[in-house]
């Protein structure tokens, strides 16, 4: 009786440990990496990155990464990745989104 609750715990903590390492560092690679192609198509090197902010999006799955450009002050280039949709692009100055002219990298038509 002993071994099988030992058993029957082990899977358990497995299972959750699975889990939990698929949900944060294997799904935040596959963000960068994502993100990584999709400015690559829009033509921004990774030299060109000044900042850089990665944060888990618990409210609609994925993850959101903020990049300010060297060449591109001022502006915020947000991009959320979902496994389900991919890379979408939003871009801020001063908090506010919707910018439509003036940023060197605009998103993509077809990524």
């Amino acid at each position: 009786m002993y071994k099988k609750i030992i058993i029957i715990v082990s899977i358990i903590s497995l299972v959750i440990i699975g889990f939990l390492v698929y949900w944060y560092p294997v799904q935040k690679g596959m963000a960068e990496k994502a993100v990584q192609l999709y400015m690559e198509k829009q033509g921004i090197s990774q030299d060109n990155i000044d900042g850089k902010n990665i944060m888990k999006d618990y409210k609609q799955g994925g993850y959101k990464i903020d990049i300010v450009l060297k060449d591109d002050p001022g502006l915020v280039y947000s991009y959320f990745w979902r496994k389900e949709h991919g890379v979408v692009l939003l871009v801020f100055i001063n908090g506010t989104a919707g910018i439509d002219e003036g940023m060197k990298y605009p998103p993509l038509e077809n990524p």
